[in-house]
This record gives C-alpha cells, sequence and structure tokens, in this order.
C-alpha cells in the first residue's frame, strides 16, 4: 500500500487544468479543510474560486466533517458530496467516484493536504494522488497536528526531493 503522493503542489491552485488533460483526469475527490479552506472557516480565497469555476471536470467534495459544512460549500459551486467519508477507507471514494460516473479509478485525481487520509485512501483505489500543503497548519485540530509531525517523517524517508 503506498502512502506517498503521485504529486505534489504548494496550493490547489497551482494544478493547471492542462495537468489533468495531460492525465486523463475526468473527475477530482476533492478535500475541504486546508485544502480549499482554512480549516474550521467558511470564507474561501478568491483565487480558489477561480480555479473551481475554471477547471473544467466534475469534482464531487469528499470530508470527514458534517453534513451541514460539507454541504454548503457542494452547494456553493453546484457540487456533489460526500460527508462523514471515513477517509481513508474506501467506501467514501467509491461513493464519490458513482457520483461523479466514473468507473475507471485511474481516471480520477483524488487532491487533498493529508497523506494518511486523502493520499492513501485515493491510492489504495487506484486514483491519481495529488497532495496539497495545509493552506494553514496552526488551524489543525491537536489529532491532525499528530498526523502532520508522522507526515513529516514520511516525507523525509520516502520523498527526500519533496517540501517539508
Amino acid at each position: 500500500m503506498r502512502i506517498t503522493a503521485d504529486a505534489y503542489f504548494n496550493r490547489v491552485e497551482d494544478v493547471s487544468c492542462k495537468y489533468f488533460v495531460e492525465r486523463n483526469i475526468a473527475g477530482i475527490i476533492l478535500d475541504i479543510d486546508n485544502t480549499i479552506v482554512v480549516d474550521g472557516k467558511n470564507l474561501i480565497m478568491p483565487s480558489v474560486v477561480d480555479w473551481i469555476e475554471g477547471i473544467g471536470v466534475p469534482v464531487c467534495l469528499l470530508s470527514n466533517g458534517k453534513e451541514e459544512r460539507v454541504k454548503g460549500f457542494a452547494e456553493s459551486f453546484g457540487f456533489s458530496y460526500i460527508h462523514r467519508a471515513g477517509k481513508p477507507f474506501k467506501k467514501g471514494f467509491i461513493k464519490a467516484a458513482k457520483l461523479l460516473g466514473i468507473e475507471d479509478f485511474s481516471q480520477i485525481a483524488v487532491i487533498g493536504d493529508q497523506l494518511f487520509s486523502d493520499i492513501l485512501g485515493g491510492n489504495m483505489l487506484g486514483c491519481h494522488t495529488i497532495k496539497i500543503e495545509p493552506i494553514d497548519k496552526s488551524a489543525d485540530p491537536f489529532p491532525v497536528k499528530v498526523k502532520r509531525w508522522l507526515e513529516r517523517f514520511v516525507y523525509l524517508f520516502f520523498n527526500q526531493n519533496q517540501p517539508v
């Protein structure tokens, strides 16, 4: 089981439409907290809104968060969504793929800020995984701060050329 991502970017806005076209990506499973918005906040930066509106492929939001929060973001962009997804377990990712209407998991990009939920879950199904640097690590709840420490170890051990 692979825990490293296929690609690493600083911000979600750094992933271009061309990147998706070149890899035959037909849909995106997108994390919310610290990927497109600061954890616990509701204001999405204008650059992220522009990226979302111009991405050109269907998106399904996949979050371990509560429905009210996830649904609010999904409705504002017209996306499908899965709340309390149970990441990294496969069930939520499979539901998201069905909502996207994509049967071939290799045509799905999973984008998120955490190796042990977003990336691990996407890798278990053979999706193309993209690790984004968290928007604001200081906003992380304590359990996520612990996982970030473990992520740093994984970076140092497996990805010596990747950002830490």
